[in-house]
Parts: structure tokens; C-alpha cells; sequence
């Protein structure tokens, strides 16, 4: 039984991985990533706080966020 269980898991896990899908939305997120960044770099005022670490946690986090939006749209699907 224990068997059954595990491998009905392992398949179920193994449908759901798409290489193309995992490629293309990396390659989206890494767009997004560094259009934020470029942006970011544009905005830096002279005289002004600021830590570089928050502005690149920033544009990782939003990126993730914003490709899992279009996520459905990536792969062609």
C-alpha cells in the first residue's frame, strides 16, 4: 500500500514538471529582474540613503510575483 501511495506521488509530481515551461519562465523572470534593476539604477539621487541590498531583494521579489502573474502565458500555453 505504501508503495501504491509513494508512486501514484512520484507521477503526479513528475506530470506537473514542463523542462520548456521551467526555461521560459525563468528566462522571464530574469527579464523582469533586470529591467527593475536598470530602472532602478536610473532612479538613485546623489546624497540620498541608499542600500543597494533592499533595492535588489526588491526587484527579486517583485519579479517572482510578477511572473507567476503571467505565468499562464509563458510556454506558449
Amino acid at each position: 500500500m505504501k508503495k501504491a501511495i509513494l508512486l501514484a506521488i512520484s507521477v503526479t509530481a513528475l506530470a506537473g514538471c514542463d523542462p520548456e515551461y521551467d526555461r521560459a519562465y525563468g528566462e522571464l523572470r530574469l527579464s523582469i529582474f533586470r529591467e527593475c534593476m536598470v530602472l532602478a539604477k536610473d532612479t538613485v539621487q546623489p546624497g540620498h540613503y541608499n542600500d543597494s541590498a533592499e533595492v535588489i531583494q526588491a526587484c527579486a521579489s517583485n519579479s517572482y510575483y510578477m511572473a507567476n502573474a503571467f505565468g499562464s502565458g509563458v510556454g506558449g500555453e
